[in-house]
């Protein structure tokens, strides 16, 4: 910041970081779906999730069946998954790896339809998606659609190798953003 006229301390920046979930804001998103070598089958985790709060907040709960969630909750289905966040490397020019945990039902089905679709198949690192949210709560649209194939820039494989992200962890209550040292 340029003049702070005096309130602000010298060299004070605010602080740009983005978060490590893919948080789908009203706008335009592109995507390329990532490998996820922790998962033993596909590249994606799956289950319900719902949530309970207490004096530190609100807290993730996921089980890998329905039958995992409590009777006195509500469980919503989930799909997560490694992603390059395309639109934010078109912006800033850098590689930005986040964790993009879907629950809206539109979304996912387009994404298992373009996965059983014999023109686009398995989207990993194969080809862009891109994810249009329109509206807010009740009033709220979404609309996936394939981009054309294209090479990967280089540089993508060895930046997404120093990203450490293990899905797994998800279910157990863990963080999948701690772990230094990834079991593969």
């Amino acid at each position: 910041m340029s003049n702070n006229n005096g309130f602000l301390p010298s060299g004070f920046d605010l602080d740009q970081r983005v978060s490590s979930f893919l948080k789908l804001e009203e706008g335009t998103h592109v995507i390329v779906i990532m490998p996820a070598n922790e998962v033993d089958e596909g590249n994606s985790v799956s289950g319900w999730q719902w949530w309970t709060e207490d004096d530190s907040g609100r807290h993730p709960h996921r089980a890998l069946e329905k039958d995992g969630v409590p009777e006195e909750e509500t469980g919503k289905q989930f799909l997560a998954f490694k992603v390059w966040n395309k639109t934010h490397h078109d912006k800033t020019g850098e590689f930005l790896f986040q964790l993009s945990e879907l629950t809206q039902k539109t979304i996912m089905k387009a994404i298992a339809g373009l996965v059983d679709d014999p023109d686009w198949g398995d989207p990993v690192m194969s080809y862009p998606i891109q994810i249009v949210r329109k509206g807010t709560d009740i009033n709220t649209e979404y609309t996936v659609t394939p981009k054309p194939k294209q090479s990967l820039p280089e540089g993508l494989q060895e930046a997404f190798d120093g990203w450490h992200c293990d899905l797994t962890q998800m279910y157990d209550g863990g963080d999948p953003f701690s772990v230094s040292d990834l079991p593969f």
